[in-house]
């Protein structure tokens, strides 16, 4: 609701700033961070970028570059609804709401759209972190967590499992921070949950991407090989994160500050070697395009019917 609100409001204004972003670190970074921030969503602004490539607006490096900053931005949205602003939600829901009726331009219906999109989900993570704090009173939840406590590979996979069912990687780092302040799971266990959640977080973009062109794959692509490094690479000092951090910060803000140091990372170690990752991902790809389905639409997609060109 809050991506077609945005495409169909600034669609044109979006893919001109993508073409003047175009070879540009900064612009591409930021771009990507405040759209991932403004949508909640960094797998909703990866897909945009994607798109952007396979129509090419923008080069697959731009468009990978972009998707980092999505990355980044996402922590961003973990930071604000960590903090639990019960009013936000049905504020943004009533303005969007009463805005949208009492709009005549399709513009501002878009925008109205877009700002009750956002109300939404703001409402349904505040939902999750309550109904997280309920589940912590079910003792066979708890002595289903209690089983594999100390096993972070489970941990790690059921948080990929959790965010491919939610398809939100906020939701789930969010869950990890419920469950830590009411005692559930322990703050290492919740770090290993923030890493599942960040391996799902590149995993739904290449599972919605996958019958797309070589073109808008191949930044999907590098996308999750430099996440699954980075995340290789974190793995083993969770437990010396877990004390050194517990010194500096309350537990419950742990996670949103792991959460961000790793997307921060990923970040940086992606735009210092996104021509070798790029280059990974491309041969990792080749000879995997997808045929051509010669029953469907070759050049035009149904989103574009709500834009203007």
């Amino acid at each position: 609701m809050v991506r077609t609100g945005v495409m169909r409001s600034y669609g044109t204004n979006l893919k001109r700033f993508a073409r003047r972003s175009e070879g540009r670190v900064i612009p591409a970074l930021t771009s990507g961070l405040v759209v991932a921030a403004l949508l909640q969503s960094s797998t909703a602004t990866i897909l945009i970028a994607a798109s952007f490539a396979g129509q090419s607006l923008i080069s697959i490096s731009s468009a990978f570059i972009t998707m980092l900053g999505a990355d980044v931005g996402t922590t961003i949205a973990v930071l604000i609804a960590s903090q639990k602003f019960t009013t936000i939600p049905p504020f943004l829901l009533a303005i969007g709401v009463f805005g949208f009726i009492g709009s005549k331009e399709n513009k501002w219906k878009n925008v109205f759209r877009a700002v009750s999109g956002l109300g939404m989900i703001l409402l349904a993570l505040l939902l999750i972190s309550r109904t997280a704090g309920q589940l912590s009173e079910l003792n066979q939840f708890r002595v289903f967590l209690q089983i594999f406590e100390n096993q972070p590979v489970f941990f790690v996979f059921f948080a990929l499992i959790l965010t491919y069912l939610a398809y939100s990687s906020l939701a789930v780092v969010l869950l990890s921070v419920s469950f830590l302040v009411t005692g559930l799971i322990g703050l290492s266990d919740g770090l290993y949950l923030v890493l599942g959640a960040n391996l799902g977080s590149g995993l739904l973009p290449l599972i919605s991407n996958w019958r797309s062109s070589a073109i808008e794959r191949t930044p999907v692509m590098a996308n999750m090989i430099v996440r699954v490094i980075c995340i290789a690479a974190f793995y083993p000092f969770v437990n010396y994160v877990t004390q050194f951090a517990i010194e500096f910060m309350s537990i419950e803000l742990v996670p949103a500050f792991y959460h961000l140091s790793l997307n921060l990372t990923v970040a940086v170690i992606g735009i210092i070697f996104s021509k070798r990752i790029i280059a990974l991902a491309e041969k990792i790809l080749s000879g995997q395009e997808v045929e051509v389905q010669l029953d469907h639409p070759k050049f035009l997609e149904s989103s574009d019917f709500s834009m203007p060109a």
